[in-house]
């Protein structure tokens, strides 16, 4: 009976914590915002979690109340920021919606910031797959072909570990994500919604030819979360729940398509991964299928949140870390240091028995393991509070396409925080120089087209010299 309580009040709070969320700081409206989309990342781990512990023991009533308190206390900080800008989610986010759109792409220097970068992403890229002389995903759908089926799931994890830990010699793996993985899908949407303005051939070539390779270049890692990223943040961006809604009626047919290849490519590489008990070779395809599916819950709620709790339950035999893992992570950014074997890997050896791999906490164990449980709700309240005034500032900001576009990307980026170092590695540090260079290069090129009108002599001067 103690064990019914347990649930049924952990699945109240945590209903009115989220019924709270939606009337007061939603607005009851839907809006891709950073706010929204980091509570939505977290639901599906709190029902494994809800799922996965056992009442029973002390441990796993700590960390429900951990995970459900920081839940909470992330709710309570955003809400704070609320006050504190005095801000009107339904109405400002309908006023945001609705106010005419800037396009301002014409005045930035865009064969520098735009076709330059672009550019320059795809040499990184080529450099990067020249180093490791092959491309994962192509490797493993050539040997299921030639082989007639077979599915070699350890040379895969070998393979994807070797590439994505740079152990073996290869060229900054970390450093090259964030040109082809973070740098490149904001320059690719910047550039679609400037082919959808001028329509010029030459630019819709370059769109093309600058999509193929960043995904030849994102399936060489062998893993898949950059190209869901990409994928799912351009559906965000141009639905009618995003910042631009009034494309979405003439971006469906393309979103639909992006959605169809995405759900292709996720249960191609499932199965390629050999995460599928069901090989489709054999014919049963619908099988096949229900195992992708299954995967995907594994991979987001059910066995995702039993191995957090496993690392949970082994990490609270240990005393708080007061920071020192999320300093390890930061020192392991230094180009040049020494690339041992880290906390990640420990994790990896504690939960598969192999120290090549790399587990990674989320944000709740992050915090709990770092800040103890009383730091981690503290922490919660400052990153809702944080990431609430960011999405306040972004609804009140200028509504212009550079803007909304790189400072959308950015609050995806934001949204899956787990700790400081996810702030590098994710790409907000890298969008934030983008932007910090984009609005330096716009203003300086404004200035210059004003002094020109300002010098130019006007047409009674012109008389008058004549």
């Amino acid at each position: 009976m103690d064990y019914i309580v347990v649930y049924i009040s952990a699945i109240a709070v945590l209903v009115a914590g989220l019924t709270i969320y939606w009337v007061y700081l939603a607005g009851r409206k839907v809006f891709f915002s950073p706010t929204n989309w980091f509570l939505c990342l977290q639901v599906p781990f709190l029902v494994g979690t809800l799922q996965a512990i056992d009442p029973a023991r002390r441990e796993d009533l700590v960390w429900i109340f951990a995970v459900i308190g920081g839940t909470l206390t992330y709710i309570f900080g955003a809400f704070l920021a609320n006050i504190r800008k005095g801000f009107k989610p339904r109405a400002e986010i309908t006023k945001f919606s609705e106010t005419p759109i800037v396009f301002d792409l014409q005045y930035l220097p865009f064969s520098v910031l735009v076709v330059g970068m672009g550019v320059l992403c795809i040499v990184v890229g080529i450099i990067f797959v020249l180093s490791i002389q092959t491309n994962i995903f192509i490797w493993a759908i050539t040997n299921f072909m030639s082989s007639g089926g077979d599915i070699s799931q350890d040379q895969y994890g070998m393979m994807r570990t070797a590439i994505t830990t740079g152990r073996e010699g290869y060229v900054a793996p970390g450093y090259t994500l964030q040109f082809v993985g973070i740098l490149m899908p904001t320059i690719l949407f910047l550039l679609y919604f400037r082919v959808r303005q001028t329509r010029r051939p030459l630019e819709i070539i370059l769109l093309v030819v600058l999509v193929v390779g960043d995904v030849y270049f994102l399936t060489a890692f062998g893993t898949r979360s950059q190209i869901i990223f990409l994928a799912i943040t351009f559906i965000a961006l141009v639905s009618k729940f995003g910042p631009v809604p009034e494309v979405w009626k003439s971006a469906r047919r393309t979103t639909y398509a992006v959605l169809l290849l995405l759900l292709a490519f996720y249960a191609v590489s499932t199965i390629l991964m050999g995460r599928v008990d069901t090989n489709p070779a054999s014919g049963n395809l619908l099988e096949a299928a229900g195992g992708t599916i299954y995967d995907f819950y594994d991979r987001t709620t059910g066995a995702y949140a039993s191995e957090m709790l496993s690392l949970v339950r082994h990490l609270m035999s240990q005393p708080i870390d007061w920071g020192a893992e999320w300093l390890q992570a930061l020192e392991g950014m230094i180009p040049g240091g020494t690339k041992g074997y880290g906390f990640a890997n420990e994790m990896s050896l504690f939960l598969y028995g192999a120290i090549e791999g790399n587990v990674g906490l989320n944000v709740y164990a992050s915090m709990f393991y770092n800040l103890g449980l009383v730091g981690s709700l503290v922490g919660f309240a400052i990153v809702g509070f944080l990431i609430q005034t960011f999405t306040i500032n972004y609804v009140r900001g200028e509504r212009s396409i550079t803007r909304i576009v790189i400072l959308f990307a950015l609050g995806f980026r934001l949204a899956m925080f787990r700790d400081p170092y996810s702030l590098f590695l994710e790409g907000f540090v890298t969008l934030v120089i983008y932007y910090t260079l984009v609005l330096i290069l716009k203003e300086r090129r404004l200035s210059l087209r004003f002094r020109r009108r300002k010098d130019f002599p006007g047409p009674d001067a012109l008389v008058a010299a004549g």
